[in-house]
């Protein structure tokens, strides 16, 4: 297959570099991780060795996983965020509602929201995973009596999917005006600024991938935030700055909550 040559190739040619500046690379701690549905995946060699197989890697910071889903990632997150909510709760005499809403979003959030546009979990279960931690903080000596929702309208709180979504948008954003540079292997296909805004809302339109029977890939960020992105307003999608288009953003998204012809 002249891709897994190519692959061979590449390899042979990191080598190669390494030797030519004195450095000489380790088979035993190189690993391959093979995407997709394979039947005979290739082996791969450096310097005649065979390189192992691994399932799931961390990649700047994220848990990637050769299946293309992201129990792992979440679970991670979940573990250490309720390792540390349960390092602040023991720090403290009483959980109040006045401690938790500064510890809360400072110390134990930003675990669960770490690069969450590159792997938002679309499982419900996932999302569960991610959400009981917040629960379990929003458990406040003074709110521990009231429904969940009810505690996070106290605490000042949206749930985590709701601001998972809205981190989508601002990082939509961020691309699109250039804020942001990322290399898509296929930019024109994905990536639209249509000009001729001719029945759209804006210009700066996103088209969904054919991903049919692949799953991860359906759930991409451009493929899950392009019917959403496309419905927004122009005078939100062409916010001046982010902080613009984060105000904007909010009370849009307050005025028309999660309906079907935004979110679907």
């Amino acid at each position: 297959d002249r891709d897994d040559d190519d692959m061979q190739s590449d390899i042979n040619k990191i080598v190669k570099w390494c030797e030519t500046w004195s450095m000489e690379l380790s088979p035993e701690k190189c690993k391959v991780m093979h995407l997709g549905k394979q039947t005979n995946p290739e082996d791969y060699f450096i310097a005649g060795k065979k390189l192992g197989v691994t399932e799931c890697e961390r990649d700047l910071g994220v848990l990637v996983s050769s299946d293309g889903t992201w129990h792992e990632q979440v679970n991670t997150a979940a573990s250490k965020a309720n390792r540390v909510l349960g390092l602040m709760k023991n720090t403290f005499s009483s959980w109040s509602d006045k401690i938790a809403r500064i510890i809360y979003p400072t110390f134990v959030r930003p675990h669960l929201e770490f690069a969450s546009s590159v792997w938002n979990p679309h499982l419900e279960y996932d999302s569960k995973t991610l959400e009981s931690v917040q629960r379990r903080a929003t458990l406040t000596k003074e709110s521990h009596h009231l429904p969940y929702e009810k505690r996070l309208e106290r605490l000042g709180l949206t749930d985590l999917k709701t601001r998972r979504e809205r981190g989508d948008f601002i990082q939509i954003y961020k691309i699109v005006h250039g804020l942001e540079k990322v290399n898509w292997s296929e930019e024109n296909k994905i990536l639209r600024p249509d000009q001729n805004i001719t029945g759209r809302r804006h210009p700066f339109q996103l088209s969904r991938e054919r991903t049919s029977g692949n799953e991860p890939r359906t759930h991409f960020l451009l493929n899950r935030m392009a019917t959403p992105w496309n419905n927004l307003p122009k005078d939100i999608a062409l916010a001046h700055s982010v902080n613009s288009f984060k105000s904007k953003l909010d009370l849009y998204l307050k005025k028309v909550g999660r309906n079907t012809h935004i979110y679907s």
